[in-house]
């Protein structure tokens, strides 16, 4: 992940000449601000406009002390939603002085690279490690492995999730769940490669009583994230910058979850 990271910012960097800073900016939505030397950056007002046509939207932030990157995430930080707006213009400011602006493009929604298939047999030794009853599988193949995802639910009102890679069980989610309507389940299973580092993501979504949830696996990995009332909360680990990637996806992929 974190060498697919360095790959991004030296792809992706615009830096003015005499300024100390650099700006990335990813297809996704994604703006990191950094010191092109690698140094804290100034403990100043940062802000960053997005325009598109006539709309404009702007997130204001400050530093902490000895902080070596700013992240804004569109739409996350600006108080709005996605729109089938792709062209934009980005300005970064630090105080009032302009430190950045260019024409981006942003493509919000990541291409699947896997054929996720179901109706296949679950092995026996594999049923007799999932707990309760089994709602549904799935499965897809990489050049290297078989992954498989299963659903089930048990008497005490649980909902669980299992990713497997070759019969192995490699993670679990479990929440209380009330599945006296399946619908709830209704929305799709995801699978993506969002680092191009060929390891598949697995997001399953769903929405409990009070809430909309992602589910997010990659390997050993687990991310959620959350929407009740509007507000979204997520894994504090989304907040480092080896995962910005992630959390914008993810924030997005939350807000979009039919009610």
């Amino acid at each position: 992940m974190i060498r697919n990271l360095l790959i991004f910012l030296i792809l992706l960097s615009h830096q003015v000449s005499g300024q100390e800073e650099k700006v990335f900016i990813d297809s996704s939505g994604v703006i990191i601000v950094k010191h092109y030397k690698g140094k804290y950056l100034d403990l100043k007002n940062w802000s960053c406009i997005i325009t598109s046509k006539e709309k404009s939207f702007e997130s204001n932030k400050s530093l902490k002390n000895n902080q070596e990157n700013l992240i804004f995430l569109y739409p996350y930080d600006f108080d709005t939603e996605l729109d089938s707006i792709e062209n934009y213009t980005v300005v970064i400011k630090k105080e009032d002085k302009i430190i950045f602006e260019e024409k981006v493009f942003f493509e919000f929604k990541p291409k699947g690279k896997y054929q996720l298939l179901s109706n296949h047999t679950i092995s026996n030794k594999t049923q007799k490690k999932v707990r309760g009853e089994i709602i549904d599988s799935y499965y897809f193949e990489t050049t290297t492995n078989k992954h498989e995802i299963i659903r089930s639910v048990s008497d005490e009102k649980r909902i669980y999730f299992y990713y497997l890679i070759d019969d192995k069980i490699t993670n679990i989610h479990t929440d209380i769940f009330d599945y006296s309507s399946l619908s709830l389940l209704k929305n799709p299973i995801l699978i993506t490669d969002l680092n191009d580092d060929l390891i598949p993501e697995i997001t399953l979504k769903y929405t409990t009583e009070t809430k909309a949830k992602t589910v997010f696996f990659s390997k050993k990995k687990k991310f959620i994230c959350r929407k009740e009332k509007e507000e979204i909360t997520f894994s504090p680990s989304l907040n480092e910058l080896e995962n910005c990637f992630y959390k914008q996806y993810l924030i997005n992929e939350t807000n979009s979850i039919s009610e």
